[in-house]
């Protein structure tokens, strides 16, 4: 596996290649003005190896990052001196690892137009440090604390504290000029022997430790199989940017085949609305035969309710004639026979009064039975008229009970048919409704494959499969390292770029969004992600559809938050 550097200058590639065989459970380092544990750290790709240190950091900020990133390290938020006390330390908010002890070093960055704050940080000797937190050889002390180095080795104590390797910036801050003849005097004479400068840094190595020095004949190559983690970085950005165009290509062909489907079900949808529609018109020609049906019982019923109520009438009126004919008959019968009797009385006045007697009571027996027999005559009659008027009046009930249950069942038929006419037009408002949606979805997947942002991601989806074809033959491998080993022999390069980063802040701000923006991962697409907020017109919609709706709404808002993105950061080139 390739050596992974963090360092400014590749000053962890040439102390790996000299201290890389020290077992990594008593690797030791100290690193003096540590600044950041991660960007142009000498020590964190020996943390990551198993190493541990001190790290000497001032500022509260950059220290409580080390405390946070670095538990195994001794995190210490201080100024290294030559003496016990404390001192202004002047920060340059801007520009991170520009803080300075030295006034000089201030007014520098103020007369280039740099804003300078003033803060108090306490001051130990590294001698104190080393006394109290060492107990053991430290492989190598890094110095690079802006202007103020020889105050640093004023404080040191190298008679009993002995690094192997010492790395200490030797030149002004943001200048390539050197500093060195103003301290160097105060590490040669312990010693110490100069070893190799990189135009930034000048190493030296303890004379018990001599070997080492052939190890810093040469700068950085490739030989010493390394990368840059930012390099690193970009990689890894890269090919997260080609999952994230792959995944992209697969949802959108998802989407695709989900609209696909979705016109075959909205097809199926018009199938089935059309037959329902049918059948629809088939029950309302049905429920419109029943209720003719039902109209002409209910005018038969009525008709025979009309014949009924005639025929009770007429009854009722042969009955009436009937009783009028039995009376008159009686009244003649009893007038002839009243006639008779006068007859017969007057033609046997003559006889006796014994006879006549005999003959009265005769008589009154003969009027006591016909009397009797006309009252049975009319009771007779009178009681089949009842039985008469009693099957009329249950002809009547039965009569009127069909009528209501014709009637019920007419009301049922109405509500039924307006029934299944609301439900008709539900079925039309909904097929509507799906055809809006489905053309709806179709604008939109026709403006995404019409869009700048997939044309313009075209060449890179090309050079993504580009890109992976080299990888799998092992030219993308050797190319870049040809490349990297050119751009680490250029020193016009290094001296070009890097003070331009440090000079104009506004280009500096923009390659750190830059960076920001490659470090940060993709957005991963989750099936339930939490689900995103459907229309109520749309809820009845099935679950596929509703995935491609916020499939496009998540493709939307990427799209306009890397346009404010890309605005947010023209805003400062353009000032």
């Amino acid at each position: 596996m390739s050596f992974l550097s963090y360092a400014q200058n590749n000053e962890d590639v040439l102390l790996w290649r000299a201290l890389g065989d020290v077992d990594p459970a008593s690797g030791f380092y100290i690193d003096v003005g540590a600044s950041d544990p991660v960007e142009h750290s000498v020590t964190k790709a020996f943390y990551d190896a198993g190493w541990r240190g001190i790290n000497i950091e001032p500022l509260p900020a950059h220290a409580a990052a080390f405390a946070a990133q670095r538990p195994r390290d001794l995190n210490l938020a201080i100024a290294a001196g030559s003496i016990e006390g404390s001192l202004t330390l002047y920060d340059v908010p801007a520009v991170r690892g520009w803080a300075s002890p030295a006034p000089a070093v201030a007014a520098m960055h103020r007369a280039a137009g740099h804003a300078v704050a003033e803060l108090t940080v306490p001051v130990r000797p590294l001698a104190a440090v080393c006394a109290e937190h060492v107990r053991g050889p430290i492989h190598f002390l890094k110095i690079d604390v802006e202007g103020f180095e020889g105050e640093v080795l004023r404080g040191m104590d190298f008679a009993r504290w002995r690094p192997w390797v010492l790395v200490i910036e030797a030149t002004l801050p943001n200048s390539r000029a050197t500093c060195h003849e103003g301290w160097e005097h105060l590490v040669t004479g312990h010693g110490y022997r100069f070893a190799w400068f990189d135009g930034l840094n000048r190493y030296y190595v303890a004379p018990e430790h001599a070997a080492l020095l052939r190890h810093f004949g040469v700068q950085p190559n490739v030989f010493d199989d390394y990368i840059s983690h930012h390099l690193e970085r970009a990689w890894d950005a890269t090919r997260r940017s080609q999952q994230a165009l792959q995944a992209s290509d697969a949802r959108l062909d998802e989407a695709l085949r989900r609209a696909d489907a979705l016109a075959h079900e909205q097809h199926g949808a018009q199938a089935e609305a059309g037959a329902a529609r049918a059948a629809a018109q088939a029950d309302a020609l049905q429920l419109r035969t029943a209720l003719d049906a039902l109209r002409t019982a209910n005018a038969q019923a009525q008709a025979a309710t009309i014949a009924a109520q005639a025929a009770t009438i007429g009854a009722q009126a042969e009955a009436l004639r009937a009783r009028t004919d039995a009376t008159h008959a009686w009244t003649r019968t009893t007038q002839a026979l009243a006639e008779a009797a006068a007859a017969r009385m007057e033609t046997v006045q003559a006889r006796d009064a014994a006879a006549g007697a005999r003959a009265e009571t005769a008589l009154a027996r003969h009027d006591s039975a016909t009397a009797q027999a006309e009252a049975a005559q009319a009771r007779t009659q009178a009681a089949a008229e009842r039985d008469q008027a009693g099957r009329v009046r249950a002809e009547l009930v039965r009569a009127h009970a069909a009528g209501v249950r014709a009637h019920a069942g007419i009301a049922a038929a109405q509500a039924e048919i307006a029934r299944l006419h609301g439900e008709y037009e539900q079925a039309v408002a909904n097929g509507r409704q799906v055809a809006a949606w489905a053309h709806d979805l179709e604008q939109r997947l026709l403006a995404t494959l019409a869009s700048p942002s997939w044309k313009l991601t075209q060449p890179l989806r090309t050079l993504g499969a580009f890109v992976r074809r080299l990888h799998g033959a092992g030219l993308a491998r050797r190319t870049l390292q040809r490349v990297v080993a050119q751009a680490s022999t250029s020193e016009r390069m290094r001296r070009t770029l890097i003070p331009v980063l440090l000079r104009y802040p506004a280009l500096n701000r923009r390659v750190a969004s830059l960076l920001r923006r490659v470090r940060q991962a993709p957005p991963v697409s989750t099936a339930a992600a939490a689900a995103l907020a459907v229309p109520e017109d749309l809820r009845h919609l099935p679950a596929a559809a509703r995935s491609v709706l916020a499939d496009l709404r998540r493709a939307r808002g990427r799209q306009h938050q890397q346009q404010r993105q890309r605005q947010q950061e023209n805003k400062p080139c353009a000032s």
